[in-house]
């Protein structure tokens, strides 16, 4: 019988990524997030598309049969507060992609568990989030010659660095928000291009899966709203792949991230003029 395995190896992720690009079945894919209007997204739609859901989001797409391609946890605390239900969900799913901040913080069953599962891990391209010299030097030095990352560090400290990686091998770039560490994901998988369901960006609005009888896990999207305009601004100068907001209510201007849906929508499905906010 074949040993059980311990743990996952930083270099096993280049062709863990490598294998899940040969494994996609299809050139798009659904980004499935946390946002409300995520639901709006019909069943159908779904099916006929690769889907990358996050964190809680798995849950209606079981529900309703729809198995993702890739399920992503890059925050640690949804993990912490939520490990059964985590390992019951990764189990149902494709394929399984972590943050190298969850792996260091499971215990040594729990990264047997997630070995078991043949989990990809990822690392962040830079572990701080705000600029200064050193940083900068040190990340200057990290990607030199690398054409698939591109970053903007300041000298500054209390600036944040923002960047874009097409090949997360290398790491990728955390704006505190998961759906910017999933588009980086889709891409590095040659996905032409992403739709990102319940990008809506509302704090008041919640998680479309918490309800009022479990406790809600604390959001910051209000105190980093400029940080993920200017990521998904950035984004634009580096990215190859072509990336649409789905979401009618989001608070990500059109501009920054333009609205459309895939083409598999039934016409009165579509929208005929996008540009208007309801």
């Amino acid at each position: 019988m074949p040993a059980a395995p311990t743990c996952i190896q930083k270099s096993d992720v280049a062709g863990q990524l490598a294998q899940l690009q040969q494994n996609r079945s299809r050139p798009t894919a659904i980004i499935f997030l946390s946002g409300p209007s995520a639901t709006q997204v019909p069943i159908e739609t779904l099916r006929q598309h690769d889907v990358i859901c996050v964190n809680g989001s798995i849950d209606y797409l079981l529900l309703n049969d729809v198995t993702p391609f890739i399920y992503l946890v890059t925050d640690h605390n949804f993990f912490l507060k939520r490990k059964q239900a985590f390992f019951t969900n990764a189990a149902r799913a494709e394929n399984l992609v972590v943050s190298r901040e969850l792996y260091d913080r499971a215990s040594a069953e729990e990264k047997q568990r997630l070995a078991g599962l043949d989990a990809a891990v990822i690392d962040r391209a830079s572990k701080s989030k705000k600029g200064g010299i050193r940083r900068k030097l040190r990340l200057a030095w990290k990607y030199r010659g690398c054409h698939e990352v591109g970053y903007h560090a300041p000298w500054l400290k209390r600036q944040s660095i923002i960047g874009y990686s097409r090949d997360i091998s290398h790491g990728y770039f955390h704006c505190r928000t998961v759906a910017y560490a999933a588009l980086q994901l889709a891409e590095s998988l040659d996905y032409q291009t992403a739709y990102l369901a319940g990008f809506d960006m509302n704090a008041a609005a919640g998680r479309f899966y918490e309800s009022d009888n479990q406790p809600r896990l604390r959001t910051t999207l209000d105190q980093d709203y400029d940080v993920i305009v200017a990521s998904l601004t950035f984004m634009k100068s580096v990215s190859q792949m072509k990336a649409y907001n789905m979401s009618l209510h989001t608070r990500i201007p059109y501009d920054v991230l333009p609205f459309a849906r895939p083409a598999t929508l039934l016409p009165e499905q579509r929208i005929a003029d996008p540009a208007v906010t309801l």
